[in-house]
């Protein structure tokens, strides 16, 4: 018995043949391949029946050991034994079985419904929903409208509902599915906290980042997943709980458009931003004309990082749900120049405007993520956001 090897591009193509005799669908044969490699047993199973096996180096993975038997049987009944153990399938051509590794098929499902208060039965405008444990979801629009895509392979996942002020939902994508009506319905959040000995004396809370009052101009969030972030050190060692991010808005921009809140960790290599750590998908619509606008996220328990963490905005267009599953690039809607003085008029009002100042002795610590999927800074026209964070910390004990 000899065997070629026929090497190409991306994969090998294996070939076994045996000259020696010529198979046919209704002989028998009898054998056993014992604690053996799936292409040792190929090879033996070559030398009983005289067929030639080809398939590619990405299907078959040579280390893993199988072991069956076969007595009196056909042909196809051993190549179905094959596809029992290895789970490679085949295709019989005269002589040459073609073998290939059983490749799931992935389907689209489109995933739609209305969002709605329980009380008065109206729409929630701009709740989100996402996948638990993933960055993947949607934003439902003004009339409490949601959709985007998702494959089979999230049936077994949970959807997450959830709107600042609202108890998160909880639902299995399958049982979800399966509803006639798909609604959903929110319930306020009410807190019942039990009693508890907390002395005001033992915490306080202190303000991180940017927290001006005075912005020099603002920067226009124009752009559907567009990001300004803000790089917040922690230079004096702060070891405490994020309670609420805060951001000045300008009234130049559309202070009714939703944006999404991101919080960072540090990326090693570059410095710039890394890991989101808000573990689901926050959007807020907030309720001010100008000025600092804060958004609680206590709950999450976020702790600040010895190394500094980044706060961002994130423009959102709530009818754009391809952005949320990562099927379309972004599209700027904008033309001219993003950064107008706060005084300047503005001809287009889409998304909102974030305040930043300037001063010499600021650090550049301001990133901007492009519609090519990128952080950068600018260098020559540095500038800091007005964004903050509020941080429980505890006092230091007095001896």
């Amino acid at each position: 018995m000899g065997y070629r090897i026929k090497i190409g591009i991306m994969f090998a193509l294996f070939t076994y043949n045996s000259w020696a005799q010529t198979a046919a669908v209704q002989d028998r044969y009898s054998g056993n391949c014992t604690h053996t490699t799936i292409p040792k047993a190929l090879e033996y199973i070559s030398n009983l029946t005289g067929v030639r096996f080809a398939y590619t180096s990405l299907s078959i993975d040579t280390t893993q050991q199988v072991t069956f038997a076969f007595k009196n049987a056909s042909l196809n009944a051993i190549l179905d034994k094959i596809y029992e153990v290895t789970g490679l399938k085949y295709k019989l051509f005269g002589n040459q079985v073609l073998l290939r590794k059983e490749i799931p098929v992935t389907r689209k499902i489109l995933l739609s419904g209305n969002i709605v208060e329980i009380d008065s039965v109206t729409p929630v405008s701009y709740a989100t929903v996402s996948l638990a444990g993933k960055q993947t979801g949607a934003v439902s629009d003004i009339d409490g409208w949601f959709e985007f895509e998702l494959s089979n392979e999230n049936l077994n996942d949970t959807l997450l509902f959830s709107f600042m002020g609202y108890q998160t939902v909880k639902v299995s994508v399958e049982n979800y599915l399966a509803q006639n009506e798909k609604f959903i319905i929110l319930k306020e959040n009410i807190f019942e906290i039990p009693p508890v000995r907390i002395s005001s004396r033992d915490f306080k809370k202190i303000t991180i980042g940017n927290d001006r009052n005075f912005p020099a101009g603002s920067l226009y969030m124009d752009t559907n997943g567009q990001q300004a972030a803000l790089f917040v050190e922690n230079d004096k060692n702060v070891n405490g709980k994020i309670l609420t991010i805060n951001y000045y808005l300008s009234s130049h921009g559309n202070t009714d458009a939703p944006f999404r809140v991101r919080v960072y960790s540090v990326d090693t290599t570059n410095g710039s931003p890394g890991v989101d750590l808000l573990q689901q998908l926050i959007v807020v619509k907030p309720d001010i004309r100008r000025g600092w606008y804060s958004v609680d996220i206590r709950k999450f328990d976020i702790k600040v990082p010895e190394n500094g963490f980044f706060i961002a905005m994130e423009g959102v267009f709530p009818n754009d749900y391809d952005f949320y599953t990562g099927d379309k690039d972004f599209v700027d809607l904008s033309e001219g120049d993003k950064e107008a003085d706060e005084d300047e008029p503005v001809s287009i009002i889409y998304g909102q405007r974030l305040g930043y100042s300037r001063n010499r002795k600021d650090k550049n610590n301001t990133w901007h993520y492009s519609l090519s999927h990128t952080w950068f800074q600018l260098k020559k026209q540095p500038f800091g956001i007005m964004v903050s964070a509020d941080v429980q910390i505890r006092k230091k004990k007095r001896h």
